[in-house]
């Protein structure tokens, strides 16, 4: 097992933690608006699949398992439900970002004991400069 050093910080850890994040905002809120969970959402945006709509692929107009018609998006509003992706995508990312304004780089008793570790060095320091004969002093 190799040796553990101490280190600062996490290093490039939390530059990829932070691509993690964004690249989750933007695929969640991507799968959000393109489920039919969004549909419920904003019925007026899609209308109910027929069969002119699957062209001969391997699919069907309905769900397999519940017997209703597929969604799928209106003529003209595809333009509406990006929009809305993009406005989405942006509230969400704002409010990462107010989340990690929000929380200290270092937890407040982290704070408190590095200080108290310096002052504890520093009068160390003194102690040990004191006891150390003084030049012109007695021998």
């Amino acid at each position: 097992r190799p040796m553990s050093r101490r280190a600062s910080n996490i290093g490039i850890w939390r530059t990829l933690l932070h691509v993690i994040v964004a690249l989750s905002v933007a695929t969640n809120v991507m799968i959000f608006t393109m489920s039919e969970q969004f549909a419920s959402w904003a019925p007026g945006l899609y209308r109910e699949a027929s069969s002119d709509d699957v062209h001969g692929l391997l699919a069907q107009a309905t769900d397999a398992t519940t017997g209703t018609a597929d969604l799928v998006m209106r003529q003209g509003s595809g333009r509406y439900v990006i929009f809305i992706a993009a406005v989405l995508e942006h509230l969400v990312g704002l409010a990462v970002l107010v989340v990690m304004a929000a929380i200290p780089q270092e937890p407040e008793w982290v704070c408190s004991e590095l200080l108290r570790t310096k002052r504890f060095k520093s009068r160390r320091a003194k102690e040990a400069a004191q006891m150390l004969p003084q030049p012109g002093g007695p021998s």
